[in-house]
């Protein structure tokens, strides 16, 4: 499929660069960091940016599921609902500013948007059901669901239809919290990238964690 989707993991990608200015400038300006990134993106990553935020938006997770899904990914450096600004207004706000820029961009659209085998979705819920952080690399505290909200609200993304969000923000948070991830584990993760369309270096972002 290469050439198909943009490189990266999508929206997602942009919660390790809050993160990382985050952790440098207490006084983080999120929407002030996303226009910039955005500014920065090329047409086909800022289509995929938009689809990811789209899809989040049409799921039936509430405002405070977004925000604890947001607060897991940037480490919880970035927890929505104090800053002012609620999961669904987050990504609302970030939409339109993709808006701003093409129009409604759509890159990714059509290769997202194709039926996935029921028994793919399946083994995507399962994998979410694994995720887990490193003894070192502890969930942060300020991110009220822990463990167990952040598997459901992607168990759920993935059964209402967007089994490849929810795999790419899996892989995202593996390799955050640097999940271990034994030699079947890899595999599994490796099959059911190509079984949803992805080049094999889709999961590089995980091969670093990948146990002997």
């Amino acid at each position: 499929m290469a050439g198909v989707m943009p490189d990266g993991l999508g929206l997602i990608d942009l919660a390790s660069v809050i993160h990382l200015y985050g952790v440098q400038d207490p006084g983080l300006d999120a929407l002030g960091i996303m226009r910039r990134e955005v500014a920065m993106a090329g047409r086909l990553t800022r289509g995929l940016y938009a689809h990811d935020a789209r899809t989040l938006l049409s799921t039936p997770s509430t405002a405070d599921e977004l925000a604890d899904l947001w607060c897991a990914a940037t480490s919880g450096v970035h927890r929505l609902p104090p800053d002012g600004i609620a999961g669904r207004e987050w990504l609302e706000s970030v939409h339109r500013m993709l808006s701003d820029h093409d129009g409604d961009p759509a890159a990714g659209d059509e290769f997202l948007r194709r039926p996935v085998a029921p028994p793919v979705v399946e083994r995507v819920q399962q994998l979410t059901e694994r995720f887990t952080t490193h003894p070192d690399h502890e969930f942060p505290e300020n991110c009220p669901g822990g463990l167990p909200e952040i598997r459901r609200i992607l168990r759920d993304v993935a059964g209402h239809g967007h089994p490849d969000l929810a795999f790419r923000v899996f892989l995202h948070l593996a390799s955050t919290y640097y999940m271990p991830i034994p030699p079947p584990l890899f595999q599994e993760l490796l099959a059911v990238a190509r079984a949803l369309g992805h080049d094999d270096d889709v999961i590089d972002v995980v091969s670093g964690m990948l146990e002997d």
